[in-house]
C-alpha cells in the first residue's frame, strides 16, 4: 500500500504522480489542480476520471481551478486532511 501526501501545491504532473498512491492525505492549505490545461498540456486523463468521476473529472481537466483540501476530500480525491504540518504523520499512522 503506498501514501501520498499532498502538503502546498500539486498541480499538473505532481496531481498525476499523487493519483498513484492507493491513499491520499492532504494538509488543510494545499491545493491541487490540473492548471497544465492553461499551457495547452493535458495531466491526469486517466487516473483522474476513474477516480472522482468521468464528470468531475472533466471539468477539472477543462478549467484548470485549484481545488481546496475540503472540496477534494468531498469530492473522494483525497481519503484524510490533516492539519498543515502534519501530513506525514497522519500517513505514516494509516499504515
Amino acid at each position: 500500500m503506498q501514501e501520498a501526501v499532498i502538503s502546498g501545491f500539486a498541480l499538473g504532473a505532481s496531481l498525476e504522480l499523487a493519483l498513484c498512491a492507493d491513499i491520499r492525505v492532504m494538509e488543510e492549505t494545499a491545493r491541487v489542480g490540473a492548471t497544465g490545461v492553461n499551457l495547452g498540456l493535458l495531466f491526469s486523463t486517466q487516473r483522474l476520471p476513474r477516480s472522482i468521476g468521468l464528470s468531475r473529472a472533466g471539468e477539472i481537466l477543462m478549467t484548470g481551478r485549484h481545488i481546496n483540501a475540503k472540496e477534494a476530500e468531498r469530492i473522494g480525491l483525497v481519503h484524510h486532511i490533516s492539519p498543515d504540518g502534519y501530513g506525514l504523520q497522519e500517513a505514516l499512522k494509516i499504515k
